[in-house]
């Protein structure tokens, strides 16, 4: 590797990325500036490792060192716009992507990034047109079209004086939260109590909210638990209340959010696009025009994040609502590599070991060799005490988002995450395998503690999140 030439050893650093060894990489890229530090393409590639891992300090500084060199190199511009988007510096963003369109005008991605930008920075307007634009240019996006639907459903509520016409800043908040997301809840409430009155009621007696909420603007209901059912169906006597809800990924999958009443509702908070399209596509019931849409990933306490060294080798597959969508698949991977010789543990639990499950398991593990290596728990009264003793969890592309997930990297534990479209902006690269031998390769090795933790800060530290609600706040 001493003498190879610069090609070669990016070649090599971009193949250890792909594989999920982003430290190696990382090494090979830092050997090749230590001798060359304006290589652009090496230059280039540590950036979009940075993006990936997100690092987007890292990677922004990488991207603006090429165009220092070159400033007419349209890739570090996009590559640099997507950064400063991802990290919120959108005033900034928009001035590199309309250079970006000015020279390439029928980049339908380009338009769609523009549209997304506008819509974060309070321009519905200017985000219809330019989503309507990307669509042009390129009819195939699913995504965009729920996206146009949102915008023009606010859009008319506008014209007739609907509810989002006459939004006022929230002051004063009752956040309702059933008892099992209480400490989910914690490190949110918390930000939010530096900038808003906030009263919280742990409870699942509707009651016990009438008392407290009679001063207050607005109402966040955490998740759709039967105590949401019942408070969405007591008469609203109060005029002007906005009404949250938080639908987690649980909510989602379990399709518990379909016996809600969305009539008073004016705001639906969902933890990332992926689940709110899946929202619109069910098509529930109920929703009015007006009701506003929204992306803000959960909160959690990046302080209480615990890395694990490589050492045992137990792989924890939870699957409640939806995490495992087939367990039987995964025994099938499993055993695949437990007859290669690997001392592995596969502990089952959750709400899908039902009665008729249990017994497909018990038949399968009835002429396993890898029987004794298969545990199966009963349904799980903590997820975090299922998972405190355990090294990897597997989850599915659906449950990559979910609040079970950052609980498992919170405790130090490392994903096992089929690759999907999507997933590589929200956990790092290491964590996702496509083949049998990444799958291999990521339980041999796994992603380091800092990356996790850089993931965790990036993306779901309380403050950031607090930022993005104080701006639905309206304040």
């Amino acid at each position: 590797m001493e003498n190879m030439p610069a090609h070669e050893l990016i070649s090599m650093a971009e193949k250890e990325f792909r594989n999920g060894r982003s430290d190696i990489a990382i090494a090979i890229l830092g050997k090749i500036l230590s001798s060359e530090p304006g290589h652009i393409k090496a230059v280039m590639t540590f950036g979009v490792i940075q993006h990936s891992l997100g690092d987007f300090a890292k990677a922004a500084e990488a991207f603006k060192s090429v165009l220092k060199r070159d400033q007419d190199n349209l890739e570090a511009l996009r590559n640099l716009s997507l950064t400063l988007i991802s990290s919120g510096e959108y005033d900034q963003a928009r001035s590199h992507l309309e250079r970006l369109v000015s020279v390439n005008q029928n980049d339908a991605q380009l338009w769609t990034w523009l549209a997304r930008l506008e819509k974060a920075c309070g321009r519905p307007e200017v985000a219809l047109a330019h989503a309507k634009r990307s669509i042009l240019l390129n009819p195939n996006q699913a995504e965009v079209l729920a996206f146009i639907k949102t915008l023009e459903a606010a859009s008319e509520s506008d014209k007739s004086g609907g509810p989002t016409a006459c939004l006022k800043p929230v002051r004063r908040l009752i956040f309702l939260c059933p008892p099992q997301r209480q400490d989910e809840s914690e490190a949110l409430t918390s930000a939010l109590s530096k900038r808003v009155d906030l009263t919280k009621v742990v409870s699942l007696k509707p009651e016990a909210y009438i008392e407290a909420a009679a001063s207050k603007e607005a109402l966040w209901l955490e998740g759709a638990s039967d105590f949401a059912v019942t408070i969405l169906n007591r008469p609203q006597s109060e005029g002007g209340r906005r009404i949250f809800i938080n639908l987690s990924a649980e909510d989602i999958l379990s399709e518990d959010y379909k016996g809600l009443n969305y009539e008073p509702v004016t705001d639906l908070i969902f933890e990332s696009l992926y689940f709110r399209d899946l929202f619109l596509a069910a098509k529930p019931s109920g929703l009015k025009s007006g009701l506003r849409l929204h992306e803000v990933p959960f909160a959690v306490d990046v302080s209480r994040f615990q890395y694990r060294p490589s050492g045992r080798v137990k792989i924890a597959a939870p699957g409640p609502h939806g995490l495992l969508s087939n367990p039987l698949s995964l025994l099938d991977l499993f055993e695949r590599v437990y007859s290669e010789g690997r001392d592995l543990e596969l502990h089952l639990s959750g709400p899908f070991v039902g009665p008729a499950l249990e017994a497909a398991l018990a038949f399968r593990l009835s002429y396993s060799p890898a029987a004794e290596k298969v545990f199966i728990h009963p349904p799980f009264k903590s997820l975090v005490d299922f998972l405190k003793d355990k090294d990897f969890i597997f989850a599915s592309p659906l449950a990559a988002g979910s609040s079970s997930l950052v609980k498992a990297l919170i405790l130090g534990l490392r994903p096992l995450v089929r690759d999907a479209p999507g997933l590589r902006q929200t956990l790092p690269s290491r964590c996702l395998w496509r083949e049998y031998s990444e799958f291999i390769e990521l339980i041999e090795q796994g992603p380091t503690g800092e990356e996790f933790s850089e993931l965790l800060k990036a993306k779901h530290d309380s403050v950031i999140v607090a930022k993005s609600l104080f701006k639905i706040f309206s304040l």
